[in-house]
């Protein structure tokens, strides 16, 4: 069973980066929301590589890769990693 998936979907979930990550196959897709932290998370995790931000403006979505930094700006004065 690891190992067989192709994308996991994190959307108001905690940690799904941390608990099924083994599922994920190599170069799989982990879409993570960051509501409860995830996509912070995974993002520390050498295991992932950050590719990109979806974002929906007026019911229309769009994907860059161009804003990996300036995602986590916000974070980065705030945030204290703790092992869950």
């Amino acid at each position: 069973m690891q190992s067989s998936v192709d994308l996991l979907i994190s959307d108001h979930a905690e940690f799904v980066s941390r608990h099924a990550k083994q599922y994920l196959k190599r170069g799989g897709i982990l879409l993570a929301g960051d509501s409860h932290g995830d996509a912070t998370i995974a993002n520390s995790d050498s295991d992932f590589s950050f590719i990109g931000v979806l974002t929906r403006n007026a019911g229309q979505h769009q994907f860059s890769n161009n804003e990996n930094e300036s995602y986590f700006k916000r974070y980065k004065n705030d945030m204290k990693t703790t092992p869950i």
